[in-house]
């Protein structure tokens, strides 16, 4: 990892003190996140524990209004969209124990599909210890976006091993007889007018959104964008946090869009792709109102966007 890396992922947790993902850490000295001694990380987990425990038996004997207030105020502390998905995304995202999943088969990179496998087993480890890590939070996210991604692969009926090759040509685009999805393909994948008539990498077809799949095929037709920039940010897995950088989140199975979410960076950057697309909006601002997010706007400037 070069040292502008190594800042980059020292900034999204450095911030711990803002946005305390873990509510008993008090100083740096407390983060065993990245401390690579089993025994000095299992000792400031045990002090963070027995703080937690101490916090909890404190709560016991205050009144429900104030403990609604200390929520609250905990809640509203900071506005960063980063801080807040990644405080209010560890139960969600640790609920169960992570998983490699199908999604590792679209990384063509041998060393680099490895080193996410080792990823996941040390999330599993830390899961099971019940401490979860928060530098590897953005990057499960991620990898939770490419499995589901391989998930609408296999309803569709593509090979999700021949993803990862840049000269794959969908097979919904036919110049002989139509392609029929698999009988199990939801009505949210099934191929518009569009994607059978336009050469492109299956990658485009495997999104639950219609209307966002044919815009990136009239934007990829007219040159309006790079359809390889859009694919990095939508499915790479390295990069900035999960607030800094155009990002998509899954919460529930894949083929349905009601579990799909943009960041307010993917709005800033790609927004005119979105625009028509009413289930990707309706979606993203009920899962920040969960969070307590406000909404975001979607009201995009076509001729600024990519």
């Amino acid at each position: 990892m070069d040292s502008s890396s190594a800042v980059k992922g020292q900034d999204v947790l450095a911030g711990l003190d803002r946005f305390k993902p873990l509510p008993d850490l008090r100083t740096h000295a407390d983060d065993w996140t990245g401390v690579t001694s089993r025994q000095e990380r299992k000792r400031r987990q045990n002090r963070l524990n027995q703080r937690a425990w101490r916090r909890r038996k404190g709560a016991h004997y205050t009144s429900d209004g104030q403990q609604s207030q200390t929520v609250t105020a905990t809640s509203t502390h900071t506005s960063h969209d980063d801080s807040v998905v990644l405080r209010d995304t560890f139960p969600s995202i640790f609920a169960r124990a992570p998983i490699i999943g199908d999604g590792i088969l679209l990384i063509p990179n041998v060393c680099e599909a490895e080193r996410l496998r080792n990823l996941i087993r040390q999330s599993l480890e830390d899961y099971s210890l019940q401490t979860p890590r928060p530098s590897n939070l953005h990057i499960i996210i991620r990898l939770n976006v490419l499995n589901a991604i391989a998930d609408n692969a296999t309803v569709i009926g593509f090979p999700k091993e021949s993803l990862c090759r840049d000269e794959f040509i969908s097979p919904f685009y036919q110049t002989g007889p139509i392609q029929i999805p698999s009988p199990n393909c939801p009505a949210s994948l099934q191929p518009t007018s569009l994607q059978r008539s336009t050469a492109h990498h299956p990658w485009i077809d495997l999104f639950p959104f219609p209307k966002f799949r044919d815009n990136v095929l009239r934007g990829m037709q007219k040159g309006l964008f790079d359809d390889d920039e859009l694919c990095g940010d939508l499915l790479g897995v390295e990069g900035a946090g999960v607030g800094e950088q155009p990002s998509l989140l899954v919460w529930t199975i894949a083929w349905d869009a009601r579990g799909w979410e943009v960041n307010a960076a993917f709005v800033k950057k790609w927004g005119s792709l979105i625009q028509d697309c009413p289930e990707i909006m309706d979606s993203t601002n009920y899962w920040r109102r969960k969070r307590g997010q406000p909404a975001l706007t979607f009201d995009v400037d076509t001729d600024t966007g990519p």
